[in-house]
C-alpha cells in the first residue's frame, strides 16, 4: 500500500507529471494504479508491447533508463523508469515535455535579454581593448622594424666581411649581390660582378655540370661539390661551392658560398706526385732483388757445372731453413 502511495505523489508541484506502476502480462502492458489524466480502474488499461514509442513498454522491455516518447494519452512525455525490486512491477514517472521545456523557454528569453545587454557592453569593450591592441601592436612593429634593421646590418656586416666569396643569386642564377671577397676573387666591380649569372662564372670545361649543380641547390640542405671558375683576366681557379635556396621577404634566392681551393689542390697534386714517385722506386728496388737473385742462380748453376759447391743459397733453401 505504501509503494501505492508513493507511485501516486509527485515531489514538486506540476500540472502533467504522474508515477505509474506497470508490469508484463504476456504481450501487453498493465496498468496497476490510478491514472491522473484518464478515468480508468486499475489493471483495466491494457498496451500492446507492439506499441514501442510508449513508455510503459519501454519500461518492462529494457527495465530501467530514461526515454522521450508517448503516454496513455498519445501527449509527448519525457519519462524516467526502473523495476521495483523483488516484484514483476516497474514503475515509471513522467512529465510531459510541454512542461518540461517551458522554463527553458523562459530561461532562454531571460538568457536572451541579458545577452543582448552584454553583447552591447561586450562592444564597448571590444572596441577600447581593439585601440589598445592596435596602439600596442604598433608599438611593436616598431620596435621589431629596429630589430629588423639592426639584424640585417649585422647580416651585411657579416656578408662583406666573410674571407670566403658568397655570392647571391636569383632564381635564374644572375649575381644579384657579392661580398668583397668574391669581387677580390674574380677580379669584377659591383656594378661588372651583377651583370652575369652565375654560369658565367664558369670555366668552358666544367660548363657541362652546371645544370645538374644548380638544380641539386634546390634540395632540402642544398649542395656542395667542386668545380672550375674563371676570373676576369681569364685565368682558372678550382673551388669548392656550398649552394642553398633560401626565403628573403617571400622571394626565393640561392647563396652560394665559394672557396679557393688552389693551396688544396696543389697539396694534393703534391701527395699524388710523391707516391707515384715512391711507387717508381719501390718497382725499381723490386726489379734490382729479382736482377740479383737471378745472377746468383746462375753463380751458383756455373759453380755445379765446375764441381764446385754454391756459394749463394737459394731462395727455397733459405725458406726451408727459416721453417
Amino acid at each position: 500500500a505504501s509503494l501505492f502511495q508513493i507511485a501516486l505523489s509527485w515531489p514538486v508541484p506540476s500540472t502533467t507529471s504522474e508515477s505509474l506502476l506497470v508490469r508484463r502480462e504476456g504481450d501487453e502492458v498493465v496498468f496497476m494504479t490510478t491514472l491522473r489524466h484518464a478515468d480508468i480502474a486499475p489493471l483495466e488499461l491494457r498496451r500492446p508491447l507492439s506499441e514501442a514509442n510508449l513508455t510503459v513498454v519501454q519500461a518492462v522491455l529494457r527495465d530501467k533508463g530514461v526515454f522521450e516518447g508517448v503516454d496513455y494519452r498519445g501527449a509527448p512525455v519525457l519519462s524516467a523508469f526502473r523495476p521495483v525490486s523483488g516484484t514483476p512491477w516497474h514503475i515509471v514517472a513522467k512529465t510531459d515535455t510541454e512542461e518540461v521545456m517551458q522554463p527553458l523557454q523562459q530561461q532562454a528569453s531571460l538568457i536572451f535579454v541579458i545577452v543582448l545587454l552584454a553583447t552591447g557592453f561586450t562592444g564597448l569593450a571590444v572596441a577600447f581593448l581593439w585601440r589598445a591592441q592596435q596602439a600596442a601592436f604598433a608599438i611593436r612593429e616598431r620596435q621589431s622594424s629596429k630589430d629588423r634593421e639592426a639584424l640585417t646590418d649585422k647580416f651585411n656586416a657579416l656578408f662583406q666581411m666573410a674571407r670566403d666569396s658568397i655570392l647571391l643569386l636569383d632564381p635564374t642564377g644572375r649575381i644579384v649581390e657579392a661580398n668583397d671577397a668574391a669581387l677580390a676573387a674574380y677580379g669584377y666591380t659591383p656594378g661588372e660582378i651583377r651583370r652575369f649569372s652565375v654560369r658565367d662564372l664558369r670555366s668552358a670545361e666544367a660548363q657541362a655540370t652546371f645544370e645538374r649543380d644548380f638544380e641539386q641547390a634546390s634540395q632540402p640542405g642544398g649542395v656542395q661539390f667542386e668545380t672550375t671558375h674563371r676570373r676576369k683576366d681569364g685565368s682558372t681557379l678550382p673551388v669548392e661551392v656550398s649552394s642553398r635556396a633560401i626565403d628573403i621577404n617571400g622571394r626565393r634566392y640561392y647563396q652560394s658560398i665559394i672557396r679557393d681551393i688552389s693551396d688544396r689542390k696543389l697539396g694534393e697534386e703534391t701527395v699524388l706526385r710523391q707516391l707515384k714517385e715512391l711507387q717508381r722506386w719501390y718497382q725499381v728496388t723490386l726489379d734490382r732483388e729479382d736482377r740479383a737473385g737471378e745472377l746468383k742462380a746462375e753463380v751458383n748453376a756455373l759453380l755445379r757445372r765446375l764441381d764446385e759447391p754454391a756459394r749463394y743459397s737459394s731462395q727455397n733453401e733459405t725458406e726451408d731453413k727459416q721453417g
